[in-house]
């Protein structure tokens, strides 16, 4: 009696294709380049405005929510969800990645809707109340919140 050994490594193909796709895929998200205020504010790019508000300036206070939006996307959420869609063999790099930008695009979203404090100087409350604006900090024209994305692109191959 014989018998023959056989080692199947397509498995192990497979996962390293996937692994490399992912390599050359890249997930940005925040605030782009296109996204700006109006002519009656200089076209300023909301990028900017996010900025201001993070670090704070001389007549705007510190309201850092894009760092406590990351906070509260705990980084072994991001690990566990990257580990566990590497081994699903049937979901695209692509849509996972469309998942996770949409995880995170959600996460400062909810900051920017629920951020109150600092609370608006009183001339800016009495100004955004006499024109129906909205009262939260991080909240005027919807802009900001309108301007959150994200992008998946493809890189060069790396050799």
């Amino acid at each position: 009696m014989s018998f023959k050994i056989t080692k199947d490594i397509s498995g192990l193909r497979q996962l390293k294709k996937k692994l490399e796709q992912l390599n050359r895929t890249e997930l940005d998200w925040g605030f782009f380049e296109e996204d700006r205020y109006g002519p009656e504010d200089g076209n300023l790019p909301v990028a900017t405005v996010a900025q201001i508000h993070e670090t704070g300036s001389d007549f705007i206070p510190r309201r850092p929510f894009f760092t406590e939006a990351l906070r509260k996307i705990k980084t072994v959420q991001i690990e566990n969800f990257v580990k566990a869609s590497i081994g699903v063999g049937s979901i695209q790099t692509e849509h996972l990645l469309n998942m996770l930008g949409e995880r995170l695009v959600d996460g400062v979203k909810e900051e920017i809707e629920t951020w109150t404090t600092p609370a608006n100087s009183i001339s800016w409350a009495t100004y955004k109340r006499s024109v129906g604006a909205p009262m939260k900090p991080l909240e005027f024209t919807g802009k900001m919140l309108d301007s959150v994305k994200f992008k998946i692109r493809k890189t060069r191959k790396r050799r």
